[in-house]
């Protein structure tokens, strides 16, 4: 719980900072689709390609309850599923990064086009960072119910 409320203070705070000058249309520039679609949809489909499509929602389970009717195997499948996906994450971010750049530096002839390029090449990061951040504390959680089922049991 504490990790949660841990991360609301931190995306607040940035959404905060974006949206101090008092229009609320700063907030949109958080929000960047094919940032998103670089960070989001290829580390979905590669940590379901590594686990399996059970293992989502298991996550789901774990994640958000207690976890006392999970095996070991399971925690160990979503924990092995969540370390993948905060690490992918991070690293399309990068790449996201660098595609941003690229696509930036190939047209400086229009100046037009070098803001949404720009907005491309750090807004990557950041979604790979926040999605590393939520993933390893998810992580933690059930590692933890994992140390707890083994004392227990």
């Amino acid at each position: 719980m504490v990790y949660f409320i841990s991360f609301l203070v931190v995306f607040g705070s940035l959404v905060l900072g974006v949206s101090i000058g008092g229009d609320p249309g700063n907030l949109l520039l958080l929000w960047n689709v094919p940032s998103v679609i670089i960070v989001l949809v290829p580390a979905y489909a590669f940590s379901i390609a590594v686990t399996s499509w059970k293992t989502t929602g298991l996550c789901c389970k774990l994640v958000f309850s207690s976890g006392a009717n999970s095996s070991k195997e399971e925690m160990l499948d979503v924990r092995a599923f969540l370390n993948i996906f905060g690490n992918i994450s991070l690293l399309l971010g990068i790449v996201g990064t660098l595609i941003g750049l690229v696509l930036m530096l190939a047209d400086l002839s229009d100046p037009n086009a070098i803001g949404p390029n720009m907005s491309v090449a750090c807004i990557t990061i950041l979604y790979g960072s926040l999605l590393k951040f939520l993933c390893y504390g998810m992580e933690r959680r059930v590692n933890q119910q994992l140390l707890t089922s083994e004392e227990g049991g």
